[in-house]
């Protein structure tokens, strides 16, 4: 399961039981937790500096919260002929 930085942060103010019941499923070894940006960032307008800080903000709010990751999820990259 994937979850953005910003979308753990929603569902542990609205839903937190949500989260509670993924992380029973994930250790009974049924889920797995895959990290991703912080937020969904329009990839192509941003440096490489932000970039990383982003991956990095992300992963880490998750493993802080769920212990682990399986691996790393890049979100879809946006893009329009009128992005430079």
């Amino acid at each position: 399961m994937q979850f953005s930085g910003r979308t753990y942060g929603s569902l542990k103010q609205t839903a937190p039981q949500m989260i509670g019941h993924t992380k029973r499923i994930h250790q009974r070894g049924l889920l797995n937790f895959t990290s991703t940006f912080y937020s969904g960032p329009v990839n192509v307008n941003m440096d490489g500096e932000t970039s990383y800080r982003c991956a990095w903000l992300g992963t880490k709010l998750i493993r802080d919260n769920v212990d682990e990751t399986d691996g790393f999820y890049f979100l879809e990259r946006a893009y329009h002929p009128q992005i430079p």
